[in-house]
C-alpha cells in the first residue's frame, strides 16, 4: 500500500491545484501536462479543476498573473528603499523557494518562447517599469537616460538571480533567496542598486 499524503486544509483547493499545475507545467512544460496528472497531483478530481478555472488554459493564466505578482511584491520591497526591505525580503521571498514550483515554472515559460513567453516577459518588464518610477518619485533612483531600458536591466538582473541560483549558491555558500543568502547576496544587491558600486553593502544587511 502506498502512503499518500493528505492534503493541507489550511490550503484552499484552488490554490492546492494551482501550486500542484505549477510544478507539474515546471518541470515536464504546459503542453506534455493534462488535467487528470494535475487533479492526481491535488488529490482533486478532473471536474474540479475545471469548476475552479473553467480549462486548463485558464489555470495557465491564473498561474501566470500569480507568478507575476509574486515576482512584482518582491521588486516592490526590493526597491522600496525603506530600512523595513531587508527584513520584509525573506518572508516575500518565501514563495520563490524551490519546492513552491515558481522559479522553474517562471523560467520554464520564458525559456519555451512563444506568445506566452513574449507577453509574460512584457508583464514583468511592466512591474519592472513601474518599481523604478517609484523609486525616481522617491528620491531613491535616477531614470537614466532611457526609463525603461534601465528597468529591463534590472530586471534581467533579478531573472539572472533565479536562472543562476544553483551556481550562485555553490559560490555563494547559500541560497540567494533563503535569509541566509539574502542577508549576503541580498545585501550587495541592494547596496548597487541603491546607492551605485561604491556604497557599502552593510546598512542593508540583515541580522541572523
Amino acid at each position: 500500500m502506498v502512503n499518500v499524503r493528505s492534503p493541507d486544509p489550511t490550503v484552499p483547493t484552488k490554490h492546492r491545484i494551482r501550486d500542484a499545475a505549477m510544478l507539474l507545467f515546471g518541470n515536464s512544460g504546459v503542453d506534455a501536462v493534462g488535467i487528470r496528472a494535475i487533479a492526481a497531483a491535488a488529490q482533486v478530481s478532473p471536474a474540479l479543476v475545471i469548476r475552479h478555472f473553467g480549462s486548463k488554459e485558464g489555470l495557465v493564466d491564473a498561474i501566470d498573473q500569480h507568478t507575476a505578482e509574486g515576482l512584482a511584491g518582491a521588486l516592490a520591497v526590493l526597491t522600496s528603499g525603506g530600512d523595513e526591505t531587508p527584513a520584509a525580503l525573506p518572508q516575500l521571498l518565501e514563495q520563490l523557494r524551490p519546492e513552491s514550483g515558481m522559479p522553474r515554472y517562471l523560467l520554464r515559460r520564458l525559456m519555451d518562447g512563444g506568445p506566452a513567453a513574449t507577453r509574460m516577459f512584457a508583464d514583468l518588464h511592466g512591474v519592472s517599469i513601474h518599481a523604478l518610477e517609484g523609486m525616481v518619485r522617491d528620491g531613491t533612483a535616477a531614470p537614466g537616460d532611457d526609463l525603461r531600458t534601465r528597468a529591463l536591466v534590472l530586471l534581467v538582473a533579478d531573472l539572472g538571480v533565479l536562472l543562476l541560483r544553483d551556481r550562485i549558491a555553490e559560490a555563494l555558500g547559500a541560497d540567494p533567496l533563503t535569509p541566509d543568502g539574502l542577508s549576503r547576496y541580498g545585501a550587495e544587491l541592494l547596496g548597487i542598486y541603491q546607492g551605485g558600486l561604491r556604497a557599502p553593502a552593510d546598512h542593508f544587511r540583515t541580522t541572523p
